[in-house]
């Protein structure tokens, strides 16, 4: 099984850096794009069109640094809506026709994205290229559920932290290679030489690492569902077909029925209560930390003045801290202490908003993003983990699915939330009152799962 392990782990690592690497290129592809489309109708002048109504209704001060950081925002909620959308589906078919062929065709998808996005010439075709990713992103939901599959309960935990330290090095490696790749090419002034040189070979790569990652899968990753539908003859088709005809297909894009579960038809009475107390618990906690995550990039350029580079350093700090926390120090924690590590993780980022908001220095303001990466670190897999002993294997998926897709959805939100609140009554009073919401996650945690 540990071989199993280490397969997912790379499969994982490999899909972060391949998906990370185009983040620092976001400023230069929204350049590229506003000197090459000159249409006033279409994608490209929507998407500025909103930006720019974004900015007189949250007051944002115009400038092409923060104009270029809800850039990418939006692509960002915009993928994650995406895998809020596919995820729960993804998992049902998982569940009737095994892990491996939904796990291909999502990775097929994803390799797909990176071609249109080595070819993206115009930006119908990019975006093009985000929407097939974001919809095909499930791959992660069905490898955390085939870790589920091929762990006992007492190592689960384990295996959950072993998933969020390849998510961590993913990254620091992606978003570090991406930037190297691209800075090669901006000591140049004409920004249109980054679609035929640093654009290309960052698209190129990415794609090359989904093909290996689909040759890893192919070849070295097993089927884990037992007693699965799948056949080899027009297989794909009657997947297809079943998907179209799935019975209230609508339960696994509400976000009431996905709230409470309600497509987990073989959990009941307290196990299901439990796991929409936890589905509930994990879309706060996320919800409050992918907005205070987005809008760091406006609180340290306002308050430190930091630069890309800077901003660069401080993501990595991130990173480190989350990759010891959880290749190290979270994979020790036995099962009998993950509810309680959960709970430490849910209310560290209370002191860490406070220390972050009040910081005027480095120092303190490295203290805060300290604690903040403690909580992140240990928050999610220990999550994770306790959602993935709920339901029999032949629902694991679903229940995987729908745990992924809240928080997708959380990251739908959170961004434009907090981006609302930061430039509505400033960055400190912000942090501040979203350290007065994070009470929440672990008060509604605690009530369920620590009394007894």
């Amino acid at each position: 099984m540990r071989k199993i392990w280490i397969i997912i782990f790379l499969v994982i690592l490999l899909d972060i850096v391949a998906f990370s690497s185009v983040l620092p290129l976001f400023p230069l592809i929204f350049e590229y794009y506003n000197l090459v489309e000159k249409k006033k109708y279409g994608v490209h002048y929507f998407i500025l069109t909103t930006i720019n109504n974004l900015c007189e209704i949250l007051n944002i001060p115009i400038s092409q640094k923060f104009i270029s950081v809800l850039f990418g925002g939006l692509l960002g909620s915009l993928f994650s809506f995406l895998q809020f959308l596919s995820a729960p589906i993804c998992g049902y078919v998982a569940d009737n026709y095994g892990r491996k062929p939904v796990l291909i065709v999502c990775m097929l998808g994803i390799s797909t994205s990176y071609y249109l996005w080595s070819q993206s010439i115009c930006f119908s075709t990019f975006m093009l290229s985000r929407i097939i990713g974001g919809l095909c992103k499930s791959n992660i939901s069905i490898l955390t559920t085939i870790a589920t599959d091929c762990s006992e309960p007492k190592d689960r935990g384990k295996i959950m932290a072993l998933i969020g330290a390849a998510f961590s090095m993913g990254f620091i490696v992606g978003p570090l290679i991406g930037g190297i790749m691209a800075s090669r090419y901006l000591k140049s002034n004409e920004v249109v030489s980054l679609s035929h040189y640093s654009y290309d070979m960052v698209a190129y790569l990415s794609l090359f690492l989904s093909i290996l990652n689909l040759f890893l899968v192919y070849f070295f990753l097993p089927e884990t569902l037992q007693n699965y539908k799948f056949n080899k003859h027009g297989s794909i088709w009657v997947i297809f077909k079943n998907i179209i005809r799935m019975k209230k297909v609508t339960d696994y894009i509400n976000p009431y029925s996905l709230f409470t579960f309600r497509p987990c038809f073989t959990i009941s009475g307290i196990e299901k209560s439990k796991l929409q107390s936890l589905g509930c618990v994990y879309f706060l906690y996320l919800l409050l930390f992918s907005g205070m995550e987005f809008t760091l990039t406006f609180f340290t350029h306002l308050r430190f003045k930091y630069n890309s580079m800077d901003q660069g350093k401080m993501f990595c700090f991130i990173g480190f801290v989350m990759v010891i926390v959880q290749g190290g120090f979270l994979r020790q924690v036995p099962p009998c202490k993950e509810k309680k590590f959960a709970l430490m993780a849910l209310i560290l980022i209370i002191p860490a908003n406070v220390i972050i908001a009040l910081s005027h220095n480095r120092l303190t303001f490295y203290t805060g993003l300290l604690i903040y990466s403690l909580s992140t670190s240990m928050a999610v897999p220990t999550l994770t983990s306790l959602v993935s002993y709920y339901g029999k294997q032949n629902q694991k998926g679903v229940v995987m699915g729908i745990h992924r897709s809240l928080g997708a959805l959380a990251r739908t939100i959170g961004p434009l939330f907090f981006s609302f609140l930061f430039w509505s009554i400033g960055p400190t009073y912000c942090y501040l009152l979203g350290s007065i919401l994070q009470i929440i996650p672990p008060i509604v945690y605690y009530r369920n799962f620590l009394p007894n």
